[in-house]
C-alpha cells in the first residue's frame, strides 16, 4: 500500500463504491443480497481481505475510472453472467479460473457443508450464476493492470500452497461468529442432522 493509503480505508471505499453500483442493477436474476447492504459488504470485504495491496489499489482505480466514465462495472458483470456479452478467451483469465476452480474443489472436499451453504455451485447454469461464469464475468470487468496484479497474487499464493478462497471463507466464518471455518462446518453438519 502506498504511504498515503490505508488498507482498511481502501477496502471500505471499494465495497462502498461496489454497493452503490450493485444497488442500481436491474437484473432478471438479482442476487439475494441486493437489498441487504450488510450482507453484501461482509461478503465483498472477505473477498478483498485476501487481495494484496497492489491489486486493491489497482481495483480502486478501476472503480474511480468507471465512475468518471459513468460506467457501472458491477452491472457489466451481471450482464456478462446473463450472456449479454461473448465470454473472453483471455489467457490470464483462463489461468486464474483454472486455479480458483481447483481451490473451489478443495473447499468442497474439505468443507462440504460450508461449500453447499456459502459457495456458488460448479455445475453450469443457464442463468450464469455458477462459479466459473461468475468469476470469469467479474474478471472481465477488471482493467489490464488489475487483472495482471490479481493473477500475480493468485499465482504467488498457489505456488505457496495457499488457498485464497478458503482464506476468504474463513473470514466469512469469523464474521458470522464462528472461531474458524472448521467450526462453521461442524455447526452446519449438526444442523443438517
Amino acid at each position: 500500500m502506498s504511504e498515503y493509503l490505508d488498507r482498511k480505508v481502501v477496502m471500505q471505499t471499494i465495497v462502498e463504491r461496489e454497493w452503490q453500483m450493485f444497488h442500481q442493477i436491474e437484473s432478471s436474476n438479482n442476487a439475494q443480497c441486493v437489498n441487504n447492504k450488510r450482507e453484501f459488504m461482509t461478503i465483498r470485504w472477505a473477498l478483498f481481505g485476501v487481495w494484496d495491496d497492489k491489486t486493491l489499489e489497482a481495483y480502486l482505480y478501476d472503480l474511480i475510472c468507471a465512475a468518471n466514465e459513468q460506467r457501472n462495472i458491477v452491472a457489466e458483470k451481471y450482464a456478462r453472467m446473463e450472456q449479454a456479452f461473448k465470454p473472453s478467451k483471455d489467457p490470464i483469465i483462463t489461468e486464474i479460473v483454472h486455479i480458483e476452480k481447483e481451490w473451489h474443489r478443495q473447499i468442497k472436499e474439505k468443507y462440504p457443508y460450508v461449500h453447499a451453504r456459502m459457495c456458488r455451485q460448479e455445475r453450469r447454469r443457464k442463468d450464469g450464476y455458477d462459479f466459473e461464469c461468475y468469476l470469469q464475468s467479474e474478471l472481465e470487468t477488471y482493467s489490464r493492470v488489475t487483472l495482471q496484479s490479481y493473477r500475480d497474487n493468485v499465482l504467488k499464493n498457489h505456488q505457496l500452497g495457499e488457498n485464497l478462497a478458503e482464506k476468504s471463507l474463513s473470514m466469512l466464518a469469523r464474521s458470522s461468529g464462528h472461531e474458524s471455518i472448521q467450526q462453521l462446518e461442524t455447526s452446519l453438519k449438526n444442523d443438517a442432522r
